[in-house]
């Protein structure tokens, strides 16, 4: 049996090293992907991998058929855009909300047990987010309170939900839902019906 020399474990060390580096920058850019396909059009998500009990029991529901057949529960223009299913759903269990630092910008996709909503939030402004954070009795860091005012979102529930994905595509499509006339109880006078499907990992 010949033993290595120092030189040939140097390069397998080397080639292992580079190995790992590759398969590690390769699973960091595959995040599951979904598309929700609605009456007004589509909106692509992406499911965050960092929040796996979430991007899992969303997964879940899809494949059990619960997300079949929904519609738009409630729409609070400049705000959010709900569906899901509204009771338990036999077998699952939904994880509880987990604080993340991911804010919740416009577009971010967050759970609320087995409903889920889009954030379509309007720009915040100095005076809302000061606003806010004398609410929430919390501050928002410069980097965050500049987000805000530049892409807009819904910072008055920070801390409350799990954000665990992002709308890709379709972002115009949740602001026409948003824009739909509403009753007292902000539900859409139109019917707007939902199925959610799978894509593959990009």
């Amino acid at each position: 049996m010949l033993f290595p020399t120092p030189l040939t474990s140097a390069l397998r060390c080397a080639f292992l090293s580079l190995a790992l580096f590759l398969i590690a920058g390769c699973q960091s850019k595959k995040n599951t992907q979904a598309i929700i396909h609605t009456s007004m059009g589509d909106i692509r998500v992406r499911l965050y991998d960092d929040t796996p009990r979430h991007r899992d029991f969303f997964l879940r529901l899809i494949r059990s058929g619960a997300y079949d057949s929904l519609r738009v529960r409630r729409i609070e223009r400049d705000f959010v855009v709900q569906s899901g299913y509204a009771s338990e759903v036999p077998l699952l269990t939904a994880p509880p909300a987990q604080t993340t630092q991911r804010p919740l910008l416009r577009g971010a996709l967050a759970a609320n047990g087995s409903l889920f909503f889009i954030v379509q939030g309007r720009p915040q402004t100095d005076a809302t987010l000061d606003k806010w954070e004398k609410q929430l009795g919390k501050k928002f860091s410069p980097e965050l309170r500049a987000l805000y005012k530049q892409k807009g979102g819904a910072p008055q529930l920070e801390g409350q939900y799990t954000v665990f994905g992002e709308v890709t595509a379709g972002i115009d499509v949740v602001d026409k839902i948003a824009a739909l006339p509403r009753n007292s109880n902000d539900e859409p006078l139109e019917t707007v019906t939902m199925r959610v499907k799978t894509l593959e990992r990009q």
